[in-house]
């Protein structure tokens, strides 16, 4: 996939679908297929398509680091993702301005597709009626597609970020359509689990990057593509040190040395609050019980 994180591009023939893509949940596959799907229909007709995916380069908090989210995008069949750089610029684009030198100027566009309430350009006064409008004349087609609902709830960014400050990383994934997971690199702690008899791997992990409710989980870890299990915790070590939030993660029966390895944590269930015991004797007994309940699974 090529990724162009620029405003100066030109392509043709584009099968596009735009917006922030915050989680790549099951209705943003839902649009990115979809636009997966139109350019390869083009491509069977002896029309050299490509399916874009338009997103801008927001700084904000984000389920997935932009890094994570590009690999996923790609993982769908993606030709080109572009990152379009969100400055007073951009934020001053008339709508119109948008669709004729943006949509169809750069990007040579024959098929569109986003969702329902897309809006776009200065003001958020652009969206799907508009899009429809300038439709026939600038040789592009629509395709709006509607919200998908699991349990009578949409799914959405929002809705997956409200599950995640719940801890409850079950239904989060449900509408992620693949578990929670968090990816960084294996780095120096403070080794306090070493001495309790329960070494953990602290990973290092963006700023931006937004984590579940405090506490330890039922986690899948993943190192050098081998899946281990283990136990995760997000939380301030009441017991030991305090301090800021730490994810550091005991993988079951594994001992190597993986220092600077950038490891997958995908989880799986909440297990318990974050909690200060009286002593680290206490800790270490309720540790005990963290493992058996993983174990039984």
């Amino acid at each position: 996939m090529k990724i162009i994180c620029s405003r100066d591009f030109k392509l043709n023939n584009t099968c596009v679908t735009l917006g922030k893509f915050d989680g790549i949940h099951k209705g943003h596959r839902l649009l990115i297929d979809s636009a997966v799907a139109y350019a390869k229909d083009l491509c069977s007709k002896g029309i050299d398509a490509k399916s874009v995916v338009f997103t801008l380069d927001l700084a904000r908090k984000s389920i997935y680091t932009m890094e994570k989210k590009l690999k996923l995008i790609e993982e769908c069949g993606v030709d080109v993702c572009i990152v379009y750089p969100f400055d007073e610029m951009t934020m001053n684009m008339e709508a119109q301005d948008f669709i004729e030198n943006v949509l169809v100027g750069q990007l040579g566009t024959k098929h569109i597709v986003v969702g329902e309430d897309f809006a776009f350009g200065h003001g958020r006064k652009g969206n799907v009626k508009m899009l429809r409008m300038f439709a026939e004349k600038s040789g592009y087609e629509v395709d709006v597609k509607e919200k998908i609902s699991i349990d009578d709830n949409i799914v959405s960014s929002t809705y997956i970020k409200e599950c995640l400050d719940k801890g409850d990383v079950k239904n989060a994934g449900k509408y992620l359509g693949r578990n929670y997971s968090i990816e960084g690199r294996v780095i120096h702690g403070k080794q306090l689990g070493r001495t309790i008899g329960f070494p953990t791997a602290n990973i290092d992990i963006s700023e931006d990057t937004i984590v579940p409710k405090l506490g330890v989980y039922d986690t899948r870890v993943y190192v050098d593509d081998k899946e281990y299990k283990g136990i995760t915790n997000i939380g301030h070590r009441p017991t030991v040190d305090g301090g800021n939030v730490n994810v550091e993660t005991n993988i079951f029966g594994f001992d190597k040395d993986i220092y600077g390895k950038t490891i997958k944590v995908d989880f799986v269930s909440f297990i318990r609050g974050e909690k200060k015991f009286a002593s680290v004797d206490e800790l270490k007994e309720q540790i005990k019980k963290d493992y058996d309940f993983v174990l039984r699974y």
